[in-house]
């Protein structure tokens, strides 16, 4: 019984684990979906920016500027980005394997459950076998 505590607790820790994994994947898709928006964004304003930058006082000068940091701003996204998808493989793959393990920790559990619902059945078997074996010796001691 002991050891279905402690497999039960094991599963528990690991279905926790698995839980915050899932959290961190989540997250993580989140903020990819945040800059990937925020890349598009950037890229879809950029046209129209231009436009109302050659009609500024002082002409193109300013939008050379503003066109020379939103190329910046776009790379340092891309990078972000790139970054953020290795990392979201790195999560799928912990997850996959914390599943895995969590899985083998759920037949461990099924196993050593089944184990103990055998032990009690032989032992309640047993019980009744014995009382069987002394009802019959009383039943003929009491007939001879």
């Amino acid at each position: 019984m002991r050891r279905i505590r402690l497999l039960s607790k094991l599963v528990r820790l690991e279905q926790e684990e698995l839980d915050r994994r899932r959290r961190e994947l989540l997250a993580l898709e989140a903020r990819l979906a945040a800059l990937r928006e925020e890349q598009e964004h950037l890229r879809r304003s950029g046209h129209a920016q231009m436009a109302a930058g050659w009609a500024l006082p002082g002409g193109p000068g300013p939008l050379g500027t503003w066109l020379a940091a939103a190329r910046a701003r776009d790379r340092a996204l891309a990078r972000e980005i790139e970054e953020l998808s290795a990392r979201r493989e790195q999560a799928m793959a912990a997850l996959g394997a914390q599943r895995a393990a969590k899985r083998r920790q759920e037949v461990l559990l099924d196993r050593a459950e089944a184990e103990w619902r055998a032990s009690v059945e032989i032992r309640a078997r047993k019980e009744l076998d014995e009382l069987a074996v002394l009802r019959h010796c009383r039943s003929e001691e009491a007939g001879t």
